[in-house]
Parts: structure tokens; C-alpha cells; sequence
């Protein structure tokens, strides 16, 4: 809910009033578009980000399900730290180090098309 309220997509939650209740619509119409969306199968090459703190892989399929919408390259990284920090300090070095070379192949096959 507090990601909702700071994308104002709803009110805050602690500041909701009778006449703001119309705001919670939105919740239910949210749950039901993650529950019933269906991934398309990907042709090119995806590249899974998990963090390295407590990894799911170990638990389940090492691939966490997306074996079969990949139909390109499936490259997983683990990341320092905890899934909400990955992305911040280190971890946005390294996420830059692997993207690297895709990012450096997708803007040659741009220049190459122009």
C-alpha cells in the first residue's frame, strides 16, 4: 500500500477517510491483474537478477520458473546483499557489469539497422 500511496495511485493508507475510501477500488482491480497475467515466452536473451542473501534458487527450480519463457540465453546473477538493497551502492556496479556487453550488442544492432 505504501508503494501505491507514494506512486498516488491511491491515498495514504494512514490518512484514509470515508470520503477517500472511492481510493480502494484500485487495490483489488491490482491483485487481480497480478494474479491473472500471464508472461509471454521471451525470444531474445533475459538476464535474472536474485539477491545472494537467502536465494530461492537454492530451494526451488534454479532457473525460479523462467525455463520455459525463455526461449533465448537465461544468464542468473546473484547480488550482494538483500533483495531491496541489490540494486543500490555495489550490487549497481555489478548489475552494470553484466548488462554491459547485452546493452553494448543491443546498441550495435541499433546502428547497424539505421
Amino acid at each position: 500500500m505504501r508503494l501505491l500511496s507514494t506512486l498516488r495511485l491511491i491515498e495514504d493508507p494512514s490518512t484514509l477517510t470515508q470520503a477517500r475510501y472511492e481510493d480502494r477500488w484500485f487495490l483489488p482491480a491490482l491483485e487481480s491483474a497480478r494474479n491473472n497475467y500471464q508472461a509471454p515466452v521471451s525470444t531474445g536473451d533475459v538476464v535474472l537478477l536474485e539477491s545472494e542473501v537467502l536465494p530461492l534458487a537454492d530451494f526451488v527450480d534454479p532457473t525460479m520458473g523462467w525455463s520455459d519463457l525463455v526461449k533465448g540465453q537465461l544468464l542468473h546473477y546473484r547480488l550482494p546483499g538483500w533483495h531491496d538493497r541489490m540494486f543500490h551502492d555495489e550490487g549497481a556496479a555489478i548489475i552494470a557489469e553484466h548488462l554491459r556487453s547485452f546493452l553494448d550488442r543491443v546498441d550495435a544492432e541499433a546502428r547497424s539497422a539505421h
